[in-house]
């Protein structure tokens, strides 16, 4: 064999072994989803729940890994730092998304570093008192407070957070005066209505074993439509405000942006099958949430829309 036809037939074989690692299907090893919040919360069971039907559609372990703190700011910023090839993922909730970047500076932005994979689950978030509060719906409340300036006291998730930015909302638009007590969760907020320590409280989820049991009285859902295991409970857009809403609905998967688009939409179908297991369904139920399935470009959209009408609803309360 002649030097020339020596060096055209290495060439050739290592293009083709080059083509064959290139066109390498994805996955070829274990898949992360970073949650940004402690184990045994809400998200952390969205994330494990859903881990196991990805690992069935995908052929390869998916996985999770918590990295909380700062409010789930610090495990979405790694996120969006890892490389975007589809072997990290991460959970998506409103605090990092929708609030804090607006009240400090991050090393992300929502718009830009995000890619939308799926909505899963919504929140039953809503207003409640004990049973024995004198008011029986949301108005009552409100004609209360209008009489009686600063005289209730409602428990929050602090400073910011989605109850405190739609409360004092409703306080600058109905001219009422109102004194938001802050709370570390719903952990917090739960035994402090129930004790009788402030006699309103916005809670997202933990109200709802509470209220079957007779012990809390939910008055508004702070959510885009009314929840399945109450439906005679209007939500506050039905009562006459016309506020965004979305934020209890924006739960759901994200990767880095950059990640290739054949390798998003399997990543997007696994995600769909697994959302549409019993598994999933059951879990989602054992923690009080409702299914609210939405794809990537109604993902995005909720996104987009919620950063900018908590924006400006945060302003509104902060000039």
């Amino acid at each position: 064999m002649s030097r020339k036809i020596f060096v055209l037939t290495f060439f050739f074989l290592f293009l083709l072994v080059s083509s064959t690692f290139a066109a390498e299907p994805f996955p070829t090893r274990e898949i992360d989803i970073l949650c940004p919040w402690e184990a045994g919360g809400g998200m952390d069971l969205m994330a494990r729940t859903l881990a196991p039907g990805m690992t069935e559609v995908l052929g390869k372990p998916v996985v999770v890994t918590n990295k909380p703190g700062a409010a789930g700011i610090l495990g979405t910023a790694l996120g969006c730092t890892r490389k975007p090839d589809g072997y990290t993922l991460f959970t998506i909730s409103p605090s990092p998304i929708l609030f804090s970047p607006h009240i400090e500076k991050l090393e992300y932005n929502p718009l830009k570093d995000i890619i939308y994979l799926a909505g899963l689950l919504m929140q039953p978030y809503a207003i409640v008192v004990q049973t024995d509060a004198p008011w029986k719906n949301f108005q009552e409340l409100l004609d209360y407070a209008k009489k009686n300036p600063g005289k209730i006291k409602y428990g929050s998730h602090g400073p910011n957070s989605y109850d405190h930015v739609i409360m004092e909302n409703v306080a600058k638009d109905r001219g009422i005066n109102w004194v938001a007590i802050p709370y570390k969760g719903d952990g917090a907020l739960t035994p402090a209505i129930l004790g009788g320590h402030v006699p309103v409280a916005g809670i997202a989820m933990a109200w709802v074993p509470q209220a079957h049991a007779g012990k809390l009285r939910p008055l508004i859902l702070l959510t885009e439509r009314r929840v399945k295991e109450f439906p005679q409970l209007p939500t506050l857009n039905e009562v006459g405000f016309n506020y965004y809403l979305g934020g209890a609905s924006l739960n759901g998967i994200g990767v880095p942006k950059g990640v290739p688009e054949e390798i998003l939409q399997k990543l997007e179908n696994a995600i769909r099958y697994a959302a549409d297991t019993p598994k999933f369904k059951d879990a989602a139920k054992t923690v009080s949430h409702e299914l609210f399935y939405q794809d990537r470009k109604q993902f995005t959209k909720s996104v987009e829309e919620g950063f900018n009408s908590i924006g400006d609803m945060i302003k509104k309360i902060t000039k």
